[in-house]
């Protein structure tokens, strides 16, 4: 069979389509046929090599992906030959009190597909049965390899660790993003007001066909507090959904109201970020760091997707053989949503 992977550590150029063994199934796994694969940022930061995070060379990429199930393994009864399902990437210890109590999330050790060990863009894959979920039926697999970690990460941010509550006001960075497309829909199902902000004409009108309320091109607004209050009735927002790091932080800051959240996923233009602790006091923010959710959440957010309340936005196709050029485009950020790959 063939797999995404690299073999040393560099730029898109080291990634290939190539042949590599086939997997054997296990006791309690299930053998995919892989349909389909959504790439992450994650996926480039492993392949230009994590500070402080072992990879075994080489190394399969990708974490999200969509597929049939074609083998059971022996134990298996939580699914059938023909499921359609999508994976949950993440996998933690199994016995610490944080995997006890489900938060596998929050295990000291625990790790992704793709990064901590080989990923998932393959024709193939043997994964415990625990971490697939079946795909609503309204789903093809694109959007069922675009939403498992966006939607279970937006969702822990903001319902989980912020609590968005009604008639709040949400600010959303980097909302073209894959992860961005779905904060801002979570948080119009959870009835808030939704600031987002993005760069361009094209991504602003998409941002306002999803349901923000206002969005603002970072472009023309590159200091976008003054503009964000502007549009809250000249006061701070109430949940701030951060994940874009050094560029904007500084402005994010102006932004957040008393009483405010801001809640950080992820560091793309640099993890160095300097607060003023007078304003974290006196106005009583909470700075909250998040990183995926429990694997109890997917139910329910599952459930939003078959009810068409939230849906897959996909902004490129493309076939896995050409991961390499994907990965270029997801750098240069010119996709609205998730690329997603097809085996």
């Amino acid at each position: 069979m063939k797999a995404l992977r690299f073999h040393s550590f560099g730029g898109p150029d080291r990634v290939c389509w190539e042949d590599v063994p086939e997997p054997q199934i296990r006791p309690n796994h299930v053998r995919v046929a892989v349909k389909a694969g959504a790439l992450n940022r994650l996926d480039i930061w492993v392949r230009e090599e994590l500070p402080g995070i072992p990879v075994a060379l080489p190394m399969i990429q990708g974490s999200d992906i969509s597929g049939e199930v074609i083998e059971l393994g022996q134990g298996v009864t939580q699914l059938s030959l023909g499921d359609r399902v999508a994976i949950l990437p993440i996998f933690g210890c199994g016995h610490c009190s944080f995997c006890d109590r489900g938060d596998i999330h929050i295990c000291p050790q625990h790790g992704f597909y793709g990064e901590t060990c080989e990923g998932n863009f393959s024709e193939q894959v043997v994964r415990p049965a625990k971490n697939f979920y079946k795909i609503p039926d309204n789903l093809n697999y694109l959007e069922g390899a675009a939403i498992t970690l966006v939607s279970v990460t937006s969702w822990e941010m903001l319902v989980v660790k912020a609590k968005l509550q009604k008639k709040e006001t949400l600010l959303v960075l980097g909302a073209s993003s894959g992860i961005g497309t779905m904060a801002i829909q979570i948080g119009k199902l959870k009835g808030a007001k939704v600031i987002a902000i993005t760069s361009g004409e094209d991504n602003c009108q998409k941002a306002k066909a999803l349901g923000a309320d206002h969005v603002i091109d970072r472009l023309t607004h590159p200091a976008f507090a003054k503009k964000v209050k502007s549009l809250n009735g000249n006061k701070g927002v109430d949940v701030i959904f951060e994940h874009t790091g050094a560029a904007t932080f500084a402005q994010s800051q102006r932004c957040l109201g008393y009483a405010g959240r801001m809640v950080i996923c992820g560091a793309t233009t640099g993890p160095e970020l300097k607060i003023d602790a007078r304003f974290l006091f006196v106005k009583q923010w909470q700075i909250l760091g998040s990183s995926m959710g429990r694997a109890d959440l997917l139910p329910e957010i599952f459930s939003h997707f078959a009810s068409g309340k939230l849906k897959a936005v996909i902004g490129k196709e493309m076939p896995m053989s050409e991961g390499a050029e994907a990965q270029r485009l997801l750098v240069n950020g010119n996709v609205f949503g998730k690329i997603v790959l097809t085996t």
